[in-house]
């Protein structure tokens, strides 16, 4: 499965074939952001792909049909940069320096996301490993939270990562 976000206000579900790369067509045009969409995310587990944009809404659509399934406004309506499946939840950062976790419904529906914290720049990237959200700002500053009631840890500071960045971690490295 590949999605495709695209400043025209959709995302694209392909699917790939026998042959791999080679053989690739298209089953989906998901159409439901009143702005540009930035990130996208697949869950085949829970049949899913998550959208989310510059319209601060985070949306959940059937992987297998492309009906949408949820549409919550997120991270106070701002831009939402990044974004993050964890368990039932979708974890997403925004423009307005917020983390908020979403929960994901079978019933659908509009929804709201709870803000979990606030960092000081743009949280760029959120990753979640266990119960760990793991936020890269666009500062150059990684926090660590690991609860909602947890305030937080500056783990690491170097202004040097605020122009690009890539996080992967696991329970016992992160790589920046």
């Amino acid at each position: 499965t590949i999605v495709t976000t695209s400043d025209d206000r959709s995302s694209l579900v392909y699917r790939c074939g026998e042959a791999g790369l080679t053989d690739v067509s298209l089953v989906h045009r998901l159409r439901g952001h009143s702005a540009r969409v930035f990130r996208s995310l697949v869950s085949e587990a829970r049949d899913l792909v998550i959208t989310a944009g510059e319209d601060g809404r985070v949306m959940a659509w059937r992987l297998t049909s492309g009906d949408l399934v949820q549409s919550a406004e997120t991270n106070g309506g701002s831009a939402v940069w990044s974004l993050e499946i964890s368990g039932e939840d979708v974890v997403s950062g925004g423009g307005d320096g917020s983390v908020t976790r979403t929960r994901i419904s079978e019933r659908g529906g509009d929804s709201e996301g709870r803000i979990l914290r606030r960092v000081r720049g743009k949280p760029r990237i959120v990753q979640c490993v266990g119960d760990t959200v793991l936020i890269m700002d666009d500062e150059g500053h990684l926090y660590s939270y690991g609860s909602i009631d947890d305030g937080g840890t500056l783990v690491f500071c170097d202004n040097r990562l605020s122009g690009y960045c890539l996080l992967e971690a696991t329970e016992d490295h992160v790589v920046m």
